[in-house]
């Protein structure tokens, strides 16, 4: 039995940045969850396996052969990715200036970055991680497969600092 998806429906694959962007030579070691996975207290009590990113599927280089085999073996129009912040701003970003808006709860709820923040924050990006961001999302065009971008999948920079989620030291 053969069934047929709508035009226009999205069939897709998602990955997450941190779970397999790494490996093969390409770790991005300053996000919150590189800490957490190699803090030796959580390998000690078993709170992570002690299975580390340095042996992930290494999608960072393999991304082309990747988006081919979601393309070609299951007929995937869509792929879902996320952006691995720590690699692109390996360093802290807390000196450039922005107007945050809190909501009642105290929470984030609108940032605004003027012009001159948005050309300090273009400096304190790695511009390789930007270009291999890019690479990537080209690629996904060229193979004509629809992108949904997820800006935010459970990992931070390392020096980024929360009330509810305390940053391990390396």
């Amino acid at each position: 039995m053969t069934k047929r998806f709508p035009e226009g429906f999205l069939w897709g694959t998602a990955t997450s940045s941190f779970q397999v962007e790494m490996g093969r030579g390409s770790p991005s070691k300053d996000s919150d969850w590189w800490a957490w996975v190699h803090d030796d207290e959580n390998i000690r009590r078993k709170i992570v396996s002690g299975d580390t990113p340095e042996d992930g599927p290494g999608s960072w280089e393999l991304y082309e052969e990747d988006f081919r085999l979601a393309k070609k073996e299951l007929g995937n129009n869509a792929i879902r990715i996320s952006i691995d912040w720590a690699r692109i701003f390996p360093n802290p970003t807390t000196g450039v200036e922005v107007e945050v808006t809190r909501d009642e709860h105290g929470d984030v709820s609108h940032v605004e970055v003027n012009e001159g923040g948005l050309r300090e924050l273009q400096g304190l990006t790695d511009p390789e991680a930007v270009e291999g961001y890019r690479e990537i999302l080209q690629e996904a065009k060229r193979r004509e497969l629809t992108v949904i971008l997820t800006l935010y999948h459970w990992i931070f920079f390392r020096y980024f600092q929360c009330k509810t989620r305390p940053i391990f030291p390396v």
